[in-house]
């Protein structure tokens, strides 16, 4: 059991050093914390399971910010700390409108157009269920 404490520490040490939160927890105080809480074997990813977590998603993973929540009061936590601005749905939808996906604020260049349009040639049904906006932009 101890080797697979270990290994927790490790994997969640790596994914805060991923999103680039700093981590000032041993070991041995991850391992007492989750100890103490009594919910060692509740841990994980699902409804209803505990993860260690910071007070309002602020600073580091460090023993006097960290505590263990379920993970829907965690997600709740973090939701109250984002801003939505008025209006934001409305604006993303608008510049969304007539773009492909994958097109959402990027822009070719114009030789990546030009090589494009090159391959494109001659293929009747290479643009079949394109929008017109993403034809104008190939050509």
């Amino acid at each position: 059991m101890v080797s697979d404490m270990r290994n927790k520490y490790h994997v969640h040490h790596g994914h805060a050093k991923g999103r680039g939160i700093d981590w000032e927890i041993t070991y041995v105080q991850w391992r007492l914390i989750w100890v103490r809480s009594g919910h060692w074997n509740e841990r994980g990813k699902k409804q209803g399971q505990y993860q260690i977590a910071r007070f309002g998603d602020k600073g580091p993973y460090a023993p006097w910010n960290v505590r263990i929540i379920t993970i829907g009061d965690n997600i709740r936590e973090a939701k109250l700390g984002k801003k939505h601005t008025p209006g934001a749905r409305r604006k993303m939808s608008k510049a969304k409108l007539g773009k492909p996906s994958g097109m959402l604020g990027k822009k070719s260049s114009l030789e990546t157009r030009s090589k494009i349009s090159r391959a494109m040639r001659g293929n009747k049904n290479a643009l079949g269920n394109k929008s017109r906006w993403y034809k104008q932009k190939l050509i």
